[in-house]
């Protein structure tokens, strides 16, 4: 018969057990001033939150440049939008020149 035939819940509870003890020792190995007794609990609620939030700014990020290339692509082929953003350009150079004096 296998080991897992037997009591599958107590051979479960037992393999979780081994790497928790595992777990421990590694963390205890990390944070050497805990005493041993001790039980370490890592949270990693800020990594995940760091995580998330860098994923939507990524996607933000993608979302922006997608539409500002297709802003770029429509003035390239469309004569109207270029004489549009030509004249854009124009005001937004005007006003850094205003602002800034070495420009």
């Amino acid at each position: 018969m296998g080991k897992n035939k037997l009591n599958p819940n107590l051979y479960t509870m037992v393999e979780q057990e081994k790497k928790d003890r595992k777990k421990q020792e590694t963390l205890h190995e990390k944070y050497q001033d805990v005493p041993k007794e001790t039980k370490i609990i890592e949270n990693r609620a800020v990594k995940t939150v760091a995580k998330v939030f860098g994923t939507i700014i990524r996607t933000i990020a993608a979302v922006i440049i997608a539409v500002l290339a297709i802003i770029g692509v429509l003035c390239l082929v469309f004569p109207e939008p270029r004489e549009a953003f030509l004249a854009q350009v124009e005001i937004i150079v005007d006003e850094l020149r205003t602002f800034l004096p070495f420009f």
